[in-house]
């Protein structure tokens, strides 16, 4: 071989619960993928890694994907560099190497090794991210009592996600009409499925096609559904449970706060929604009709 990449996989056999890392070359060939080096492995190492095999091999599925140099990506669409690392899917309990089981999403734990039921390990995330560490934040608040003199609940209808008929959220359940980001409760407006801006954004990260885009002035997130290929595993990310599948056109849908103007807030006749955004720079920006900009 005259040009070779050394790449080092994650090893995890489950009879002997010792996890692993173990150093591999491959022929550095023009055009070569993870999935075509693994491929390779698996016809000419001793001893080689255990992967999932790829179903379409033109990255429009998600059936390859794993962890490569930290961050999720398409083993089939992914060139080989020299020095890679690739693990498993972070957060999801591994079957054997880099196959895991993508039924049993577990809750985020920290750094190192976790072992869940029946004794299955699983390589959390390390937080190492390029999420809104710094801000901003959208904060979105309904005054209850002024809400509660509305009975037409424009806000609802007017979200564009709760205008989508047919939507699965991650449990594989289908969402009751007008209730995703913004529903009715009790005679009241909720925001309890808004986005919430997270500060590690896990949905962005585990994204293997980078479909999520900055969106409100870098205060949010949405979801490019051009990109999207319906793999799901965002939804599975969300902690608060705001991201559903749309079952018609086969992507991933959630609030993206309507590039910086929600809907909600400005269909309701009363001002009963309001937000305010808190910047890095300590500044509070507060909904369109306030106008204001105050130190915080």
């Amino acid at each position: 071989m005259s040009e070779v990449a050394r790449l080092t996989i994650f090893r995890f056999d489950p009879e002997h619960q010792v996890p692993s890392y173990r150093d591999y070359v491959v022929p550095l060939v023009e055009n070569l993928t993870v999935i075509r080096s693994l491929f390779w492995l698996a016809e000419q190492a001793d001893d080689p890694p255990a992967f999932r095999r790829y179903m379409c091999n033109r990255g429009q599925c998600a059936s390859c994907v794993m962890t490569i140099d930290g961050r999720t990506r398409r083993a089939c669409t992914t060139k080989v560099r020299a020095g890679m690392v690739l693990e498993p899917l972070h957060d999801y309990p591994v079957v054997r190497d880099l196959v895991v089981d993508f039924g049993r999403r577990v809750a985020d734990s920290a750094c190192g090794y976790h072992t869940i039921r029946e004794g299955a390990f699983v390589l959390p995330s390390t937080g190492g991210g390029t999420g809104n560490l710094m801000g901003p934040w959208l904060f979105m608040k309904v005054d209850q009592t002024v809400c509660l003199t509305c009975s037409p609940k424009p806000c609802v209808r007017a979200c564009w996600v709760n205008q989508i008929g047919n939507l699965e959220d991650r449990r594989g359940r289908r969402v009751p009409p007008w209730s995703a980001p913004i529903r009715i409760e009790r005679g009241r407006a909720v925001l309890s499925g808004v986005c919430g801006t997270c500060t590690d954004a896990p949905c962005r990260d585990k994204c293997p096609v980078g479909a999520f885009r900055l969106t409100a002035g870098g205060v949010g997130y949405g979801i490019n559904p051009r990109r999207c290929i319906g793999c799901g595993l965002c939804v599975a990310a969300c902690r608060s449970e705001n991201i559903w599948l749309n079952l018609e056109r086969g992507h991933a849908v959630k609030c993206d706060l309507c590039a910086g103007q929600p809907a909600c807030v400005k269909a309701c006749p009363y001002g009963a929604i309001s937000y305010e955004v808190i910047t890095k720079e300590g500044l509070t920006r507060r909904s369109p009709d306030d106008g204001s900009d105050a130190a915080s």
